[in-house]
């Protein structure tokens, strides 16, 4: 089960969805509350991660899925960690999540991707809230003033984006995990606080922390192959089998983790 961060999509997730499924992993992607096609709400509880947590519970008995693997990035990848601490998924890739950076970085992160999502809604390409979410809003000129507030009231996940962003801001991940599980972030993100993750590597060694090189915020996007690579590590340790995944190591694929060293298989 995939799930994305603040402000995006299931469709996130294409890249990777065509490169795990050749290795015989039904893939199922989810749009968070307020996001994509997901229901919206302007009630800030609705938003917490407890509830998130609850209704994507809700999501995987709907289907019949149960304990699935699970991977998530940014916000996603905190919501992953809580699903997985919670029993609920039988192992779990986050990539650059939410939940070990300090304050201070993540206001001036929010803010970032404020300013992004603004960016967004001044380009002539923003998308609807509609089912067909790729369709262009409008061919008006980007610096018409009207175009512009009505894209940016009708962005697909605006409900979420506001809803979940003072989330991100106070929510931490503090919980032990029993299940095979890989942290991994770029090394040239500009979101994410890397030294809060290098500081929750030392204290947590049963987590295998990875850093990608030349890499975002979204590796699933900037590196999907090698995330690719990653994700199966991770599934095949849940297994019980961490069959060699690139020049016949077990070891995760990733050139470097959070410690420089091997993490534990």
């Amino acid at each position: 089960m995939l799930i994305h961060g603040l402000g995006h999509r299931h469709q996130v997730w294409r890249a990777l969805t065509e490169r795990l499924v050749p290795e015989g992993m039904r893939v199922i992607s989810i749009d968070l509350p307020g996001h994509g096609l997901s229901s919206r709400s302007w009630l800030p509880w609705s938003y917490s991660i407890d509830a998130t947590v609850s209704r994507i519970v809700e999501t995987m008995d709907s289907l019949g899925v149960e304990r699935p693997h699970l991977v998530g990035n940014s916000l996603g990848g905190l919501i992953v960690l809580e699903l997985a601490a919670r029993g609920y998924g039988r192992s779990v890739t986050a990539l650059a999540p939410a939940g070990f950076s300090p304050p201070l970085h993540l206001l001036k992160a929010g803010a970032a991707l404020l300013a992004n999502r603004i960016n967004f809604a001044r380009s002539p390409f923003a998308t609807s809230a509609a089912d067909d979410a790729d369709r262009p809003l409008s061919t008006s000129s980007p610096g018409d003033r009207t175009s512009f507030v009505r894209r940016l009231r009708s962005l697909h996940s605006w409900a979420g984006f506001a809803g979940f962003l003072p989330q991100a801001f106070v929510a931490r991940f503090h919980d032990e995990l029993t299940v095979p599980a890989t942290v991994a972030w770029g090394d040239r993100d500009l979101i994410l606080d890397s030294g809060g993750l290098r500081r929750a590597a030392a204290r947590t060694p049963g987590i295998a922390w990875v850093e990608l090189e030349n890499c975002g915020h979204f590796p699933m996007i900037d590196v999907p192959d090698e995330t690719a690579r990653l994700v199966m590590w991770t599934v095949r340790r849940a297994s019980g089998q961490p069959r060699p995944v690139r020049d016949g190591r077990s070891s995760p694929p990733g050139p470097r983790d959070g410690r420089r060293g091997s993490p534990p298989a």
